[in-house]
């Protein structure tokens, strides 16, 4: 019996060992990220003090609720549009700030940029105008043949930093856009 107790023993105290190796490193990992994101928002805040408040802002096309949908329409706990072109042409979007829940009625329109779709199935934006009092800050466009982005980790996601651009590649003469910004500026 006592030749069983020591080896299960050392096993539990390696097991244990290695359970808090692992914990007190997500710990860490979780420390360097909360410093990096506080970082970051403070040098957001900082960049933006000479030119207001800074927000989210996502482009949209006209008022037509049948090709804008929000992103809570996929399953996604944020605000913005997917907006379906569903042939060749140039689009005006507007920008809309602080519009939460895809509510414009809490939004503030700051500013557009016109969608060229290309008869080639390609994608590019020309244009950009912002409203007396906005800067826009940062820019990311999403254009494709799926309502929403497939992220690095083939999961569909809404995040701007994994916005890409690749046109209508299947054909059928439509395509998805999503236009992302930031915009300072006195809100």
């Amino acid at each position: 019996m006592k030749k069983l107790v020591l080896p299960l023993l050392i096993l539990g105290f390696i097991f244990a060992s290695c359970q808090k190796e692992e914990v007190s490193s997500l710990t860490e990992l979780d420390g360097v990220a909360s410093k990096v994101k506080i970082e970051q928002e403070k040098s957001e805040d900082e960049s933006c003090s000479e030119d207001g408040k800074c927000e989210t802002a996502f482009g949209r096309y006209c008022d037509c609720a049948s090709l804008n949908k929000c992103f809570s329409d996929f399953g996604f706990n944020r605000w913005g549009w997917s907006v379906e072109l569903d042939k060749p042409g140039e689009y005006d979007f507007g920008f809309y700030a602080g519009a939460g829940q895809c509510d414009l009625s809490k939004g503030t329109p700051v500013g557009g940029v016109k969608v060229i779709f290309k008869d080639d199935g390609t994608v590019s934006v020309d244009d950009f105008y912002m409203k007396d009092g906005f800067v826009l800050k940062e820019f990311h466009f999403y254009a494709g043949d799926t309502e929403v982005p497939i992220g690095k980790n083939g999961k569909f996601t809404v995040a701007p930093g994994q916005y890409y651009n690749e046109g209508d590649t299947d054909g059928d003469g439509k395509v998805y856009v999503i236009l992302h910004s930031v915009v300072c500026g006195d809100y």
